[in-house]
């Protein structure tokens, strides 16, 4: 199911970058298909955890340093999801954990 759901993704990559939607560097090599992909947790807990990875776009906004001087920044702003991951976690040494997929939906 992961391999499947793996494919799927990359294809529509495939498909927002010949349409322009991507990096314009998107299709030179299939590791470039990820430079505009964000993966976020959406939902957590001490065994199990969603991540979605999602596409983006960066907006520059207008911002403010140390509340004086007047700059901007460049802030992410989803535009569509790629792939649903689960993830369980795993014991690993000195009591941490360790994240592992267990299974992927497409977006």
């Amino acid at each position: 199911m992961l391999t499947d759901a793996a494919a799927i993704a990359r294809e529509r990559l495939g498909e927002l970058c010949v349409a322009g939607m991507l990096a314009d560097e998107c299709g030179e090599t299939p590791e470039n298909l990820l430079h505009d992909i964000r993966v976020r947790i959406t939902a957590e807990t001490a065994t199990s955890a969603t991540a979605l990875a999602e596409v983006v776009r960066f907006e520059r906004r207008p911002s403010r340093f140390l509340g004086i001087f007047e700059a901007s920044e460049l802030v992410p702003v989803p535009t569509e999801p790629i792939l649903r991951l689960e993830l369980a976690a795993r014991p690993a040494a000195l009591g941490s954990a360790r994240w592992t997929i267990v299974n992927a939906k497409p977006g």
